[in-house]
């Protein structure tokens, strides 16, 4: 496991089931672990906190406008999801115009 990770591609053995492991006092990897190993150490080679911030700013330039977009709908969500309940009107509502936007955002990131 050590030689994976010394070569960078303990990302391969997590994400490819290659390997049994046991995890203890912990729920899962995901979000607090895998997407810092695989995504942005192993594949795009940030190791420090100012790697790390130096890879997101990369990807904010390519498209700002989208990452606003979805910072905004990820704000928005949290916000509705506190306020409304899941079952009501209002919320279905609320879910039908984010997918709408969300779903426009997208194929607009594709042209």
């Amino acid at each position: 496991m050590m030689t994976c990770i010394e070569h960078e591609f303990f990302d391969d053995l997590l994400i490819g089931n290659f390997m049994r492991t046991t995890l203890h006092n912990v729920e899962g990897l995901y979000p607090n672990f895998t997407p810092y190993v695989v995504k942005y150490a192993d594949n795009g080679g940030a190791k420090s906190h100012r790697e790390l911030l130096v890879y997101f700013g990369h990807y904010y330039l390519r498209d700002p406008v989208a990452h606003s977009i979805k910072k905004l709908l990820d704000g928005s969500e949290s916000v509705v999801r506190n306020l409304l309940k899941e079952n009501t009107i209002g919320f279905q509502i609320a879910k039908r115009i984010y997918y709408d936007f969300s779903t426009r955002a997208a194929l607009s990131r594709k042209k």
